[in-house]
């Protein structure tokens, strides 16, 4: 029964929501300059925790990865990143609520 406890944070699904919100109007952003010089830099922006994390990993000498070129790999970084954020909404949510509780015990509040 622990295992689904992690998925009931309303803080990471807030960070989730914000940042699918952020997705969506970046690439409606995206369609709007389409062609322009730097029409893509928001989206890259988006998925960066992604691309680092994929530089760390190949450690930057896979000549096959050169960043996010193609849609596919722009998705599974947003994808990546959205599950990032919500292991860290999650995370702040627990401390935040346990901070809360023990402040809570401390000054004589109610059980």
């Amino acid at each position: 029964m622990a295992e689904h406890r992690m998925l009931k944070h309303w803080t990471g699904w807030l960070c989730v929501g914000l940042y699918a919100a952020m997705v969506v109007l970046t690439y409606i952003d995206y369609l709007r300059n389409k062609g322009n010089w730097f029409s893509d830099l928001g989206l890259q922006i988006l998925a960066l925790p992604y691309e680092l994390f994929m530089r760390l990993v190949t450690l930057n000498f896979s000549y096959y990865y050169v960043g996010i070129m193609n849609p596919f790999e722009l998705c599974v970084g947003f994808l990546f990143t959205a599950v990032l954020l919500y292991f860290i909404g999650a995370l702040v949510g627990s401390g935040g609520r346990s901070v809360f509780q023990t402040l809570r015990s401390i000054l004589g509040g109610h059980n």
